[in-house]
């Protein structure tokens, strides 16, 4: 497979700090977690819409 043929590329390695980062990585990556994980992508992207809309009006 491609992907694993270059996992140094695709890899990515995560440093638990807290609970809060427990449950983010539990959001991401869980299957029992999809629509949680579905509202926290659609924020994600939501967000960055915003702050890049943002940007453009300081041009």
């Amino acid at each position: 497979m491609q992907y694993f043929k270059d996992i140094d590329i695709h890899l990515k390695c995560f440093v638990w700090v807290n609970e809060e980062d427990d449950k983010a990585i539990k959001t991401a990556f869980s299957k029992h977690n999809v629509e949680e994980r579905k509202k926290w992508i659609y924020n994600f992207l939501h967000n960055c819409k915003k702050v890049y809309f943002l940007k453009l009006g300081k041009r």
